[in-house]
């Protein structure tokens, strides 16, 4: 399986020119490939198993991948911040709107016209001119109909629409990370529950077979304390030692369900029908293999980049605010055709013999707004700080705790040569009880009980290494492992609201 590709190539496509524009952007593609990342968009299917579940570790993150809400959800996200600089984008084409008004006017002022004196002078020579009034009555049409066509487009905006586009622009290479993120942490959570059911499984196992020693034990002192070999206080120790082993047999067995159950949730199984049957998966010998197969999605500084593009798009944002301070010059231009007729609707529409033309420039400048400017500059700027600060305390705790894990590692790495050590020593007093059992100097319980020692020691060796691979998986994840609380403010804070 390939590393997923850099989320720099998804948003080159998305970089293309403009049309014209007398703000013309600057080439994004530059801006958008400044925050690389690893990214797999849609994480390629896993491959289907007899069961429906995955049987491997490679197997089960590609299902959980696909499968995880979480992972869902990321993936609309970035839909989103595509769309929003699919808007953006929008900024730079004009706009064309077809408006249509249909009026219907009653009137009822009864003073309507102009009231005049005309003086006719007088044809016959010797007589007084003739005055006459003249009442000119003005009346509306009921019906009018004004079908129009207009035509808008910003020429200059001091910058503003730029810096919007190169925010989306930022945006959405923070949001296509915050994706490979997701992917990640599922990838981290899969893991860790496959190997500690793994553990789990494999205490299980050493309890039976505990129980299986003990069961033989009581069978003995059973058969010694009927030929009077073995006192009752003895009988009674060893059923007790049984039931010991029993109760730690069922508790091992319930934690193995309830890490069945963590694994199938970090799948984002349907829990109803989660059981061994289906989901145990098929453990390789060596833990190293899952930890390959595992360390593949491990990668730290995707948080970094993240925040990285979150502060770059807070400067856009920042931008965009000084800009409303300088004048806007826009282009408008409408085409409209007005019928009227004071019968009917239908004959105004077809009586469009009136035709308006426009086409002029509008100048804007704010010169008072009652300080809604300067405070909404005054946020942005705070916004730019605060994601500054953030991807610094980031920086912090992903170093604070890659520090804890190391530590953490090595310990591991001291049990995992402790317990090779107790093998090589139980393996040893195996082959001491066995030459004594030959040479009749040891029981079949004592050599029983040095098989079961050595047995203990081998599972006790395998539980090391499983711990000492969580160790190193936590460490490579160690982005992943960080506290909660500083996630969760980390995560509350990682995108700017959309305007």
């Amino acid at each position: 399986m390939n590393k997923p590709l850099f989320a720099g190539l998804c948003l080159l496509a998305a970089a293309q020119a403009n049309p014209g524009h007398a703000e013309a952007p600057p080439a994004a593609a530059e801006s958008r490939l400044r925050v690389a990342t690893s990214l797999s968009l849609a994480p390629p299917a896993a491959p289907p198993s007899a069961a429906g579940y995955p049987r491997s570790l490679d197997e089960a993150i590609l299902y959980a991948l696909n499968n995880h809400l979480a992972n869902r959800s990321a993936r609309l996200a970035t839909v989103q911040a595509d769309a929003r600089q699919s808007q953006a984008q929008a900024r730079f084409r004009p706009s064309i709107d077809v408006l249509t008004n249909i009026d219907y006017t009653e009137n009822y002022d009864s003073y309507l016209g102009i009231n005049s004196t005309v003086t006719v002078p007088s044809t016959i020579p010797g007589q007084p001119p003739v005055t006459l009034d003249a009442n000119i009555k003005k009346t509306v049409p009921r019906y009018q109909i004004a079908p129009a066509v207009r035509l808008s487009y910003d020429l200059y905006n001091g910058g503003r629409d730029t810096a919007r586009l190169q925010q989306s622009a930022h945006q959405l290479a923070a949001s296509t990370i915050e994706q490979t993120v997701k992917q990640r942490d599922t990838a981290y959570r899969v893991t860790l529950a496959y190997l500690r059911l793994r553990q789990a499984t494999l205490l299980d196992e050493l309890a039976e077979q505990r129980a299986g020693v003990a069961e033989k034990r009581a069978q003995i002192a059973a058969s010694q304390f009927a030929e009077k070999r073995l006192s009752q206080l003895a009988l009674q120790t060893e059923r007790l030692r049984l039931a010991e082993q029993r109760g730690e047999a069922r508790m091992r067995a319930n934690e193995r369900n309830t890490r069945l159950l963590e694994y199938a949730a970090a799948l984002g199984a349907d829990l109803d029908e989660a059981n061994a049957a289906t989901l145990l998966p098929n453990f390789p010998a060596d833990p190293a293999e899952d930890l390959a197969a595992a360390t593949q999605w491990a990668d730290d500084g995707l948080e970094y980049q993240r925040e990285t593009a979150n502060l770059l798009a807070a400067a856009e944002a920042v931008r965009a605010e000084q800009a409303s301070r300088l004048p806007s010059l826009s282009l408008l231009g409408q085409y409209t055709a007005i019928g009227r007729d004071n019968e009917t609707l239908e004959q105004a529409g077809r009586d469009l013999h009136r035709r308006e033309t426009y086409l002029g420039l509008q100048l804007n400048l704010n010169l008072y707004d009652g300080a809604l400017r300067d405070s909404r500059i005054a946020e942005k700027l705070a916004q730019q700080e605060t994601a500054r600060l953030r991807q610094e305390q980031l920086r912090r705790d992903i170093d604070e705790n890659r520090r804890r894990n190391q530590a953490a590692l090595r310990d591991a790495e001291t049990q995992l040569e402790l317990a090779q050590l107790r093998w090589q020593l139980n393996e040893a007093g195996l082959k001491v009880a066995q030459a004594q059992h030959a040479s009749g100097l040891a029981s079949a319980m004592a050599l029983e009980e040095a098989a079961l020692a050595r047995q203990e020691g081998e599972s006790g060796l395998k539980l090391a290494q499983i711990a000492s691979a969580i160790a190193e998986c936590n460490l490579r994840f160690s982005a992943s492992t960080r506290p909660q609380l500083s996630r969760a403010m980390t995560s509350a804070g990682s995108s700017l609201p959309p305007e």
